[in-house]
């Protein structure tokens, strides 16, 4: 009996659509742009946080990075102008005074030409580092091997290359015991690591790592660097208190002087992230409920003018015996259907927004099938919410009343 009620309600329904289809369209297309415009914008959030995600996997959650300025300034810039440079020497005494460290990386990065056969690539990310840089990067090599301890203490000429630049190595026929030229030195090819995508539309292949020694060598010794101290998760807070402890005693720092060095970690990135972030949700919140109102307006004044044009149809079905319940229920399955499929529209069109964002930009946007489940389901309840008091005043008409109105 309920489904037949059900399906009734329906066919009523669709029919009163068809009968105003043009006043109907808008009021379902008012819906569907508000929808449309959330899931967009929640796609674009969602894009962010999976980037984000993955920026976060690549840096490590269970490591402390020393560097002579914060990675994040956002005043007195200047005073980190004054600072000694973080040194090799540096990570040589952190390795030996931490109990707590799993491993020590020094490392630093420069932009340079790798010239593989007739291919040149300009611009790769070099990277300088130690035998440890895949304990540091939770990577190793898919095919032949790391640097060794031993060719990083002599700075071998040895080079392990990306996923990216291996792809130029096979085009030109060479491989692990090959020879690249890197900024006109030639260097043996001893390992070639994965492929890890891109993050924030940048490569994150598109590299070659070589002994700290040869990278300073080639580049310049008069630099800063980063130092990775790998440490067990459990333990990040006091590991975070010893590496404080040892950079000052190593720099020789009076008790009363401040730390002419910074220690970074994940929690830096996260908070930042989450101020930047928390206007584009306030954002999404903000015109959700200018959706909810705008497309509730919408539904609640058609189904006024469709209860006003349709006062005498009402006042002769309630002189049949018609209670006042299927006419609210009539009037609400309307709001609701045109709601309803203004929703289905939204989430269309949303889903064609966000995929074409993650098509032509590196934002990997994307809807969660949640969301979109509660944008139909938004869309129903829009109609039935604001759909409600146009119902109730036609299931409250008098017959006679009715009748002579609408007469």
């Amino acid at each position: 009996m309920r489904l037949r009620t059900f399906l009734h309600v329906l066919r009523m329904g669709a029919s009163s659509i068809l009968a105003y289809r043009f006043r109907s369209v808008l009021t379902a297309l008012g819906v569907a742009m508000g929808i449309t415009t959330v899931l967009t914008i929640t796609g674009i959030i969602e894009g962010l946080d999976r980037s984000f995600s993955g920026m976060l996997s690549s840096i490590g959650t269970g490591t402390l990075y020393v560097t002579r300025e914060p990675w994040i300034i956002l005043s007195e810039w200047w005073k980190y102008r004054g600072r000694p440079p973080v040194t090799a020497l540096d990570a040589e005494q952190l390795e030996e005074r931490l109990l707590l460290a799993q491993v020590v990386v020094p490392f630093a990065f420069e932009r340079g030409g790798v010239k593989i056969g007739d291919t040149k690539l300009n611009g790769v990310r070099i990277i300088g580092t130690t035998e440890h840089w895949p304990k540091m990067s939770g990577i190793s090599p898919a095919e032949g091997r790391f640097l060794t301890r031993g060719e990083v203490a002599a700075g071998r000429t040895r080079v392990v290359v990306g996923a990216d630049v291996a792809a130029s190595l096979s085009k030109a026929g060479l491989g692990v015991q090959d020879r690249l030229e890197l900024n006109g030195w030639p260097l043996t090819i001893v390992g070639i690591m994965p492929s890890r995508g891109s993050l924030f539309g940048q490569s994150q292949d598109d590299f070659v790592a070589i002994p700290l020694p040869l990278f300073e060598r080639m580049f310049g010794g008069r630099r800063s660097l980063s130092i990775g101290v790998v440490v067990d998760p459990d333990v990040l807070g006091p590991a975070q208190s010893e590496v404080i402890g040892a950079m000052r005693a190593i720099h020789h720092l009076e008790p009363a002087e401040e730390n002419n060095f910074s220690v970074n970690q994940q929690d830096l990135l996260v908070d930042l992230y989450q101020a930047l972030t928390g206007a584009l949700y306030g954002t999404a919140l903000g015109l959700a409920a200018i959706t909810v109102l705008v497309a509730g307006v919408g539904i609640m004044n058609i189904m006024l003018v469709a209860v006003a044009e349709r006062t005498r149809e009402i006042g002769i079905r309630k002189a049949l015996g018609a209670r006042p319940s299927s006419i609210l229920t009539q009037f609400l399955g309307e709001a609701a259907l045109v709601s309803g499929l203004g929703g289905l529209l939204g989430v269309v069109l949303g889903l064609l927004a966000t995929r074409g964002i993650a098509a032509v930009t590196p934002l990997p946007a994307a809807v969660p099938t949640s969301t979109l489940l509660l944008s139909v389901l938004f869309g129903l309840g829009a109609g039935l919410l604001f759909g409600f008091l146009p119902a109730w005043r036609a299931s409250r008409l008098q017959p006679v009343e009715a009748l002579a109105t609408g007469g």
